[in-house]
């Protein structure tokens, strides 16, 4: 599946493809994954400084639990190492 002429990660892939989530929440996931990875948030040779970058920017704009931001953002850094 491509998101923005780029490839989603195997996390997003995984999540997208379980039937409990419908097609609205499948585009919310999408944007804050399309959000979180920026470049502006991760450009920084420590992957910890856009871990705590990316989790603040998901927290400050969505309401979503501490435990689903931080699961989201590992799995971003797992995309930029």
């Amino acid at each position: 599946m491509e998101f923005d002429n780029r490839l989603l990660s195997s996390f997003v892939n995984h999540v997208n493809n379980h039937d409990t989530l419908n097609d609205e929440e499948k585009l919310f996931l999408n944007k804050i994954w399309k959000e979180a990875s920026k470049f502006e948030l991760w450009n920084y040779k420590d992957l910890r400084i856009g871990a705590k970058n990316s989790l603040e920017y998901i927290m400050e704009h969505y309401p979503m639990s501490n435990n689903a931001c931080n699961k989201i953002v590992n799995a971003i850094s797992y995309e930029w190492r």
